[in-house]
């Protein structure tokens, strides 16, 4: 069998012979659509051209703060991670800056707000000597 291109792959459908399966390569297969690839898979993984569109479950590993399980192209220490059970972590700079669970959210850092904040009382617990919410009516540390 002939290794085909995007434009004339080696398996086409009928009387559109420009969509089909190819060899882009040694060690690759690609599907082509209308004459463009749009999926490449190599030993390292898939690559897809265009949205995906999801229709059940995603599931990936559970990453850490270094190195979170969803990541950004050319960012990789800053994304989304699991905690532990029930809970996700933010991660910026291979550090978590937030993390969500079932007993509430913790964020690491200095938080800017535009608009109204507002919830339940509480408490809110802060550390070192500019720990606080400031605004109209300041707290530093204890029930607001």
């Amino acid at each position: 069998m002939v290794n085909g291109t995007a434009g004339s792959p080696s398996l086409n459908f009928g009387s559109e012979t420009n969509t089909g399966i190819y060899r882009p390569g040694a060690g690759r297969f690609g599907v082509s659509i209308l004459g463009n690839l749009v999926l490449d898979i190599i030993a390292a993984g898939l690559s897809v051209t265009g949205g995906v569109t999801v229709t059940t479950t995603v599931t990936t590993a559970s990453g850490t703060a270094a190195a979170p399980a969803i990541t950004f192209t050319g960012d990789t220490d800053t994304g989304i991670y699991r905690t532990g059970a029930n809970g996700v972590g933010i991660t910026v700079n291979g550090s978590q800056v937030a993390r969500f669970e079932t007993t509430g959210m913790t964020v690491t850092g200095v938080g800017a707000f535009s608009g109204a904040v507002s919830g339940e009382s509480g408490t809110f617990t802060g550390t070192g000597s500019s720990a606080g919410i400031q605004g109209a009516n300041s707290v530093n540390g204890g029930t607001f």
